[in-house]
């Protein structure tokens, strides 16, 4: 299991540039694996963390961060 990683701040956030919206393909992702969670039965708690627009930044903060990392 993975260490949680907090929710970025708006100073952590502005230090590697910001995030961007999300683009239509992300979009359509994001509806795509919240449908796939509500297809199971405990799923619909998943489904809204996914779609939940903080745990997408914070996701999306700590993938840039890797990636500039490695």
């Amino acid at each position: 299991m993975k260490e949680y990683k907090p929710q970025p701040n708006m100073m952590q956030i502005a230090e590697i540039g910001g995030l961007s919206e999300l683009t239509n393909e992300q979009k359509e992702g994001i509806a795509i694996a919240a449908w796939i969670c509500r297809s199971y039965g405990a799923g619909d708690i998943w489904a809204e963390v996914i779609e939940c627009h903080g745990e997408q930044q914070r996701a999306r903060y700590w993938m840039k961060v890797e990636m500039v990392n490695k």
